[in-house]
């Protein structure tokens, strides 16, 4: 049963079985804490964000003496222990873990972790996913997902975790952002300055520009000279001008684009006036 579940994951690891482990007999047990507990697993859980790793081992030990079969503590356990750079000890932690509970969204993205700290970013990346499936609208592992597809240059998974992530927080600047570079680095110009467009109209459009919203206006402005549309970049980039921070970056791009839509006189006094 364990191995046709790994397979239906589509997850290639190495999991044999840890020592003194019997599958049918941790499939029985329950995974749900008696409420106690469940509080000392929020302190393990809050020592490990707070980097208090000492304190978090013990907390879990403390569970491990009662329940020595809780997928999520094992992996909590294994988790800190990579942060204590005990390496092979976490990692057989975090595989325990992940064999005493396989439908826990916290041991496939500990494990995920793990493996990211190694370096083995596809595993990483696949484990992430697995967690997904149990936990789809989990923001941090999204979050975790997303970067490691930008690392891995993986543009159409990325763009589509941040539209997740957008769909879930549509109230942060960042993943309005996030989205529309997913759709940028797929070539999908107008789709990029569409998003931009439709999260600037929800701005107040009264509010003098911070250098946050200039950058956005200049990203767009960028986008629009990169899908060909020259001309239509330097009429926007004109209507900017004035409440954009980054002059010099306007002057030199105002510049370039009218050179390259023939207009030299204009260029060459742009281009002095850099100087």
């Amino acid at each position: 049963l364990f191995f046709a579940m790994v397979q239906k994951h589509g997850f290639r690891i190495s999991l044999a079985p840890p020592s003194g482990t019997h599958l049918c007999t941790m499939a029985k047990k329950s995974q749900e804490l008696p409420r106690r507990d469940q509080g000392t697993f929020k302190t393990v859980m809050k020592c490990y964000e707070q980097k208090q790793y000492k304190k978090g081992l013990r907390s879990a030990e403390q569970i491990l003496k009662k329940h020595p079969g809780h997928g999520e503590t094992l992996a909590m356990k294994g988790l800190i222990l990579n942060c204590l750079k005990r390496k092979e000890e976490a990692e057989a932690f975090a595989k325990k873990g992940l064999f005493a509970n396989l439908r826990s969204h916290v041991c496939w993205h500990v494990y995920g972790l793990i493996h990211r700290s190694e370096r083995r970013y596809q595993d990483a990346i696949k484990c992430y996913q697995n967690a997904l499936k149990y936990d789809k609208d989990n923001l941090l592992i999204l979050k975790d997902l997303s970067l490691l597809q930008i690392q891995k240059r993986e543009h159409d998974g990325f763009q589509e975790t941040r539209r997740k992530i957008l769909l879930l927080k549509s109230d942060q600047r960042i993943n309005w952002i996030a989205y529309a570079v997913g759709n940028h680095l797929l070539g999908r110009h107008k789709k990029c300055v569409h998003i931009l467009d439709t999260f600037i109209k929800t701005l107040d459009q009264d509010k003098v520009w911070d250098y946050q919203d200039s950058e956005m206006h200049l990203y767009r402005n960028r986008v629009i000279m990169e899908s060909g549309d020259v001309k239509g970049a330097l009429a926007d980039l004109e209507k900017i001008e004035s409440d954009a921070r980054d002059k010099q970056y306007v002057w030199y791009w105002k510049a370039k684009m009218q050179m390259s839509l023939g207009d030299a006189k204009k260029a060459e006094e742009g281009f002095r006036k850099l100087l």
